[in-house]
């Protein structure tokens, strides 16, 4: 198994789509970390239906629409032959990131149902309750600790608080 061809790429993000600064810090560490581990890793995923607006719509909108509105883990690693994570990122994992998490597996699995899935959120912090619920869920929580004066990516500084 070789690391994914964009890993590097991936880990000299500044920011990653839907995500805060701190939270792609945190997904930039998992991915130095364990990103070597996977095939693939996709940080623009889109799960399940979309709204789809009424016919009146121009069709190039009501497509665009309909794929914008459609759920997006923060990333979904894949491996051969059918074993994938959904990640998600977050500064302080509280409940409802585990349920987040766990809907978008459902999502996944739905899509495709020969997969092996599992489900990870990696975080600064992490609620009590969430640790709870995610271990009686089966959900991983990987906690980094990342210093306030760490650099968005490499060669960038983070700006002024």
């Amino acid at each position: 198994m070789a690391p994914p061809s964009d890993l590097e790429a991936l880990r000299a993000r500044r920011i990653f789509p839907g995500m805060s600064a701190r939270e792609s810090r945190i997904l930039r560490s998992w991915l130095a970390a364990h990103g070597a581990e996977w095939d693939a890793i996709d940080v623009e995923a889109r799960l399940g239906a979309g709204k789809l607006l009424a016919p009146h719509f121009d069709p190039k909108f009501r497509a665009d629409w309909e794929q914008r509105t459609r759920a997006r883990p923060d990333a979904i690693a894949t491996r051969a032959p059918n074993r994938a994570v959904i990640v998600e990122a977050k500064e302080l994992a509280t409940s409802e990131a585990v349920w987040q998490v766990q809907g978008y597996r459902d999502l996944y699995v739905a899509e495709f149902p020969s997969h092996e899935v599992s489900t990870l959120i990696i975080c600064e912090e992490a609620h009590p309750t969430a640790v709870a619920i995610a271990r009686s869920q089966g959900v991983q929580i990987i906690r980094y600790e990342i210093p306030p004066e760490e650099p968005l990516a490499d060669g960038e500084e983070a700006p002024p608080p």
